[in-house]
């Protein structure tokens, strides 16, 4: 459990109402007051809580629901052995805080890679052309050296080579039914 989670145990049948969100998380939608849940008061659980892992089939670990819809959840809860579930619950700020954060580094990370090592640059498979923006052309027109044009070669050899060799193939198949035709012509 980290920061801003809650792990919260509960005995089965929960009392819980359980719902999915469109991005596959689930969350919580209605608390029977009459049920467990409503029973562990103090505020623990709450409508719209996320549920962001449950108890495994047994023993003391948790597994992520991050995203894995309300049909695997239930049956995670169902298959529990024993009596108590948990649950890890996060508010849905606090879900909202934790997105924008990992949105945030997956952009640093992008911005970072870009610095050390450039644009990204796409070859067509055939003809080893870039497909770098017009825009980064100067950046790419690095000279080319014996190596590469070598490598390039044998590249363009080796994608090329398989479609070659199908003539062999065409031409056996082309024997075999010439051969079964002889066969049942002379054969009747």
């Amino acid at each position: 459990v980290s920061a801003g989670e809650r792990a919260v145990t509960i005995r089965k049948p929960l009392g819980l109402v359980l719902e999915e969100a469109n991005d596959g998380m689930v969350f919580i939608a209605e608390i029977n007051q009459q049920g467990n849940a409503a029973a562990i008061g103090d505020g623990q659980i709450n409508v719209g809580d996320v549920v962001v892992a449950c108890s495994a089939t047994f023993g003391d670990e948790v597994w992520s629901t991050r995203g894995i819809g309300l049909e695997r959840v239930l049956k995670s809860i169902a298959v529990r052995s024993g009596d108590f579930v948990t649950l890890v619950l996060e508010t849905p700020s606090e879900l909202a805080d934790r997105k924008a954060a990992a949105a945030a580094g997956a952009a640093q990370r992008r911005v970072d890679a870009r610095d050390k090592f450039g644009e990204r640059e796409v070859l067509d498979p055939t003809s080893w052309a870039s497909s770098a923006p017009k825009q980064y052309d100067d950046q790419y027109s690095a000279q080319e050296t014996d190596i590469d044009s070598a490598l390039k070669e044998k590249l363009k050899q080796e994608v090329v080579a398989p479609y070659k060799q199908n003539w062999i193939l065409w031409a056996s198949i082309g024997v075999g039914f010439l051969v079964i035709a002889s066969v049942l012509i002379l054969g009747s």
